[in-house]
């Protein structure tokens, strides 16, 4: 029987390293975050000859394209291919002894200004679509709107804020999430992704190891009151979300809004935000490309935790083998 393997492809600068590098290989990590945090991978490679602190070192910036792959890894004659993205070069690290170059890339665009530089702006009567298509072609990316939701703004001011920053908060105020992936800019909803068929089964006996959690404080509510004034006459008011008919947990929030519907858009992606972590679990697996996140598997023979959960972040390592390490929400009932 053919040797199951797991490999790394890397292109440099536009060129493959994946070759020369193999030997000086010590581990690979791709870090894969379904919003909120940018995506990352460490490399770690021995530097007993002093090449990849002398004429080889990485400078920040440099882009990388990485992918994962494998053979025979379910059956003889089997392959796959994760490809993890494009990455910009961010903190090359040195160690010793043995000397050890520990390269650090994160998925952003090599324009510092979308992450660093302080914008002011304002929008008006404007999407959320828009805002962003305007934003990702500042940075030089393009933008992947993966949603039906419609989020129209009457008014909007970026105060003193990157980009990065104040996209990502202005799509979690409307409950929607943001990745950067693969010089790409992805908006979408975490509620539609979570529809989506499962990506597969985890059982006890499958996982390594594994923990599960359930919590109490500040989650589990059933309803949420957003108290807001309007910006055109000063009244203050309220908005009760009631999804389930009952109020006997109710999550109070202070919000800027400008009307009656998008008080309840604010008050669903709040709920959503509350009461994803009262049910969360994590697992060490063998690796498995098709665990990334965003997406949703079946959790099965953990008693009361059994049920469909969300991916929200996935760790792929290969060194001498490969393994996936994986950390989930279970499923909202009706969403909220």
């Amino acid at each position: 029987m053919l040797a199951r393997r797991a490999s790394v492809d890397i292109v440099y600068q536009g060129v493959n390293i994946s070759a020369p590098i193999a030997s000086d290989l010590l581990g690979f990590t791709y870090t894969d975050n379904a919003s909120g945090t940018a995506d990352s991978i460490s490399i770690s490679l021995k530097d007993d000859a002093g090449k990849w602190i002398g004429p080889w070192a990485p400078e920040q910036g440099d882009k990388i394209i990485a992918s994962i792959l494998t053979t025979n890894w379910r059956f003889e004659g089997d392959s796959q291919k994760l490809v993890c993205g494009t990455f910009i070069v961010d903190e090359p690290e040195y160690s010793g002894r043995p000397r050890i170059l520990t390269l650090n890339a994160v998925a952003l665009p090599p324009n510092n200004d979308f992450r660093d530089t302080d914008k002011s702006r304002t929008w008006n009567k404007a999407t959320l679509q828009k805002i962003a298509a305007n934003i990702a072609s500042d940075a030089g990316l393009t933008l992947y709107y993966d949603t039906s939701k419609t989020v129209t703004i009457s008014y909007l001011e970026q105060s003193e804020q990157p980009d990065c920053a104040f996209l990502t908060d202005l799509c979690e105020k409307y409950g929607l999430a943001l990745k950067i992936y693969n010089d790409k800019i992805v908006i979408f909803s975490e509620q539609e992704y979570e529809a989506k068929p499962k990506v597969g089964t985890i059982t006890e006996t499958l996982a390594e190891n594994w923990a599960a959690k359930k919590t109490l404080t500040k989650t589990g509510y059933d309803a949420c009151v957003v108290a807001y004034t309007l910006p055109s006459s000063g009244n203050k008011l309220q908005f009760e979300l009631k999804p389930y008919g009952t109020s006997n947990k109710i999550l109070r929030i202070n919000k800027d809004v400008a009307s009656v519907a998008e008080a309840e858009i604010v008050a669903k992606a709040e709920l959503r935000k509350a009461n994803k972590k009262q049910y969360t679990m994590s697992f060490a697996l063998p690796g498995n490309v098709y665990l990334v996140a965003g997406f949703t598997v079946i959790v099965s023979g953990f008693g009361k935790f059994d049920g469909r959960y969300y991916i929200d972040k996935a760790e792929h390592n290969v060194s001498d083998g490969f393994t996936t390490s994986i950390d989930v929400h279970r499923v909202l009932e009706g969403g909220y």
